[in-house]
């Protein structure tokens, strides 16, 4: 059996919902299964989503709670990029360390150790910018190589011309298509048994992108959804590849919404007659 986890970060439920059906890929998962909205505390503490999810731990005993924080010592703000206090064991080196095939491949913000068991890149395409965290450098060094350097680029807070919208659109597109390259280069390239993953692109494209803003009315009509579909497309792609990997009793396909887990997530089930559908997790509290 081969578990596969694809989250979705800050990607929004409704605006999905609205545009549903340019979103062939989506499609089938909202209509035909559930989507759920169980309650979270991240609603009150936006950057504790991953922390919380790795760990297991509530946001309070993690002291991770927002972008920014307070530091009362300096009586400044610091940028949460890598919060150096974590040290926790995330669940999936429990996986590996007792046998499980595990890759673990852009969650963001989460610890990682040099000997920790299994294969961990953290932040190598996130909405983080920080720097790119792992326990196999080679692997690291190959994933530049062959996909570059942070394709989704680094977050720029300001206003934009409609001229740097469109190009900052493409750009997106683009790392939507290098992520979902890397991915399937890992997985066919390294064994596994569980593979943990996420696109960033949608919660770049909502702080730029958004058609409703003021402040962002220069953007392209549907240029949110333009990123949107290529998610979309992306996804079928991982489908299919995934279907080539299933072995055994049965293979599993899970997604989940960062943004989701602050109004609730959703996962995504592929059950052994190899359909998907939704179910609920509280992600808070992985088992």
């Amino acid at each position: 059996m081969k578990v596969f986890l694809l989250g979705l970060d800050a990607t929004s439920l409704g605006y999905l919902q609205e545009n549903i059906s340019a979103l062939p890929n989506f499609r089938p998962l909202l209509q035909n299964g559930r989507v759920l909205k169980p309650s979270s505390p991240a609603t009150l503490f936006n950057a504790s989503v991953w922390q919380t999810f790795a760990s297991g731990l509530p946001a309070g005993e993690l002291g991770h709670y927002f972008p920014l924080q307070w530091d009362p010592s300096a009586m400044r703000f610091y940028p949460m990029k890598h919060d150096h206090r974590l040290d926790f064991e995330p669940f999936w080196n429990a996986l590996a360390g007792n046998g499980v095939k595990t890759i673990v491949f852009d969650a963001t913000s989460i610890p990682v150790h040099a000997g920790a068991p299994g294969i961990q890149v953290v932040d190598w395409n996130t909405q983080c910018t920080g720097e790119v965290m792992t326990n196999r450098e080679d692997i690291v060094r190959q994933l530049k190589r062959r996909f570059g350097s942070r394709p989704i680029k680094d977050e720029i807070p300001v206003k934009k011309s409609r001229r740097t919208l469109v190009r900052f659109r493409d750009d997106l597109i683009k790392s939507v298509r290098l992520k979902a390259d890397a991915i399937i280069w890992l997985m066919r390239h390294y064994d596994w048994d569980f593979f943990l993953t996420a696109f960033f692109e949608g919660h770049r494209a909502g702080h730029n992108l958004w058609p409703i803003w003021a402040d962002f009315a220069s953007a392209p009509e549907e240029a949110l959804l333009d990123v949107y579909r290529e998610i979309d497309r992306q996804l079928g792609r991982l489908q299919a590849e995934l279907k080539t990997f299933r072995h055994g009793p049965g293979g599993f396909f899970h997604a989940w919404n960062g943004a989701w887990l602050r109004a609730g997530p959703f996962s995504a089930l592929r059950d052994r007659s190899n359909k998907f559908s939704l179910f609920e997790k509280d992600w808070t509290s992985p088992s």
